[in-house]
């Protein structure tokens, strides 16, 4: 063996552990990626507290209704179980408490039915407006609307077509 063939059996060795170098480092700035990512997001509580509030804006119901997410069985069991934000540990984050009373409502499948009624929704969002002015936004600790009473919907013809 002469002594030009040695760094040449030596230079594959020193190539392959800079590779091995190189993917570690390639390696941990992934994990370093996937991490930062994975804590960027949403956690599910996050998510959970922004659909439920999401349950005030009317017109959103009117577009889960009419999607039939509504009458979708998996969709009304997981509205069952977000009442857990009923709870006052939890009812305490919300910032629009009126979505707790849409949720319980939701549980009502006479209530899934009328929201894309136009008189009904347009009835629903009348009365939630007046319970905002006659209370003046004061919340108490377990986020509901202090002295509030349940949304007048009687009368409301749940097969009218909201024109006179």
């Amino acid at each position: 063996m002469s002594s030009n063939e040695q760094p040449t059996e030596k230079q594959p060795s020193i190539d392959r552990q800079e590779n091995i170098v190189q993917s570690t480092e390639a390696k941990a700035e992934g994990e370093e990626e996937y991490t930062n990512l994975i804590q960027s997001l949403p956690t599910r509580w996050e998510i959970e507290l922004e659909f439920v509030q999401s349950l005030s804006n009317i017109p959103y119901l009117q577009y889960l209704a009419q999607n039939n997410y509504l009458s979708d069985p998996n969709f009304i069991n997981y509205l069952k179980y977000l009442t857990y934000w009923q709870k006052p540990e939890y009812a305490k984050f919300l910032v629009y408490p009126n979505c707790l009373h849409i949720l319980e409502m939701l549980q009502n499948e006479s209530f899934r039915l009328n929201i894309v009624n136009p008189e009904f929704s347009n009835t629903l969002m009348n009365d939630m407006v007046k319970r905002w002015q006659e209370n003046d936004g004061e919340v108490d600790g377990t986020a509901t609307i202090k002295n509030a009473t349940p949304l007048n919907l009687e009368g409301v013809n749940s097969s009218s077509s909201g024109s006179n």
